[in-house]
């Protein structure tokens, strides 16, 4: 249950909010980078800013003591999502909406730390997730340089928030929490990869490099979709999530993110 709330909270959340508008204007736009998260989109298929997805799967925790969990994951543009998780106990759901995040269980509910929620990306959807970052204003992004990824030369693009402005600690969370690193296969140009923190849910100042690995592409309705999606945490392995349906496109009713 903890590293799935940890998944959800943390690495398939959709964005809200960048930053402020009081936002320095002291920005670094590398245009390689931009051009090569444009072309990564393109090359994946072009996706439509305000898409749906509707995926089916399951999630397999790395520890074979562990239960796996099937999920549904609905989504709507850059702001909304819903992970609806089925459990021997019942259906809990984690519903994300323009920032903000609320997971519920039975009876309870409990809202989501902003640390995980305000700088969280359409990390399921990565020829999506490509074009957002790449139009996105009030961020440093910058081509860190072409890497070795196992037996690929990945491009590797930094994505954080400009220094609000606010204080020097305030400015260092904002990097933190906001930090997010994107993989690009140097001949596909599909994502293969993307790295940024996991925070506990207690304190922002408690957290751990949080990387996830996109595989098994196929192509629905003219878009590439990973169908597996595999998550470490300080290098070692907790879980996958593999889907068994992905739709694209399909009526999700705002009614389905409401908080």
């Amino acid at each position: 249950m903890k590293l799935v709330f940890v998944f959800l909270a943390s690495v398939l959340a959709l964005p809200g909010p960048v930053i402020s508008a009081q936002q320095s204007p002291a920005l670094r736009r590398d245009m390689q980078a931009i051009r090569l998260l444009q072309q990564c989109s393109a090359t994946m298929g072009s996706p439509q800013a305000g898409s749906t997805v509707v995926s089916s799967g399951t999630i397999v925790p790395a520890n074979p003591n562990d239960p796996s969990t099937p999920v549904v994951l609905k989504s709507k543009g850059d702001s909304n999502a819903r992970w609806e998780l089925s459990h021997v106990a019942g259906v809990e759901t984690v519903t994300l909406q323009g920032g903000h995040g609320i997971a519920r269980r039975n009876t309870g509910q409990t809202s989501l730390p902003s640390w995980h929620t305000k700088y969280a990306r359409q990390e399921h959807y990565p020829a999506l997730l490509c074009s957002l970052e790449a139009g996105r204003p009030n961020v440093d992004i910058f081509y860190v340089g072409l890497e070795a990824l196992g037996n690929s030369s990945v491009h590797h693009i930094q994505i954080s928030a400009g220094a609000p402005g606010k204080s020097k600690a305030a400015d260092a969370a904002e990097r933190v929490i906001s930090d997010f690193h994107i993989f690009i296969d140097a001949q596909s140009f599909a994502v293969v990869k993307t790295m940024r923190y996991a925070f506990s849910p207690d304190a922002l100042e408690n957290h751990s490099v949080f990387e996830s690995y996109y595989s098994n592409y196929k192509p629905v309705a003219g878009i590439s979709m990973p169908f597996t999606i595999t998550n470490y945490i300080g290098g070692q392995k907790v879980q996958s999530v593999t889907f068994d349906q992905i739709e694209l496109n399909v009526a999700v009713p705002d009614s389905e993110f409401n908080q």
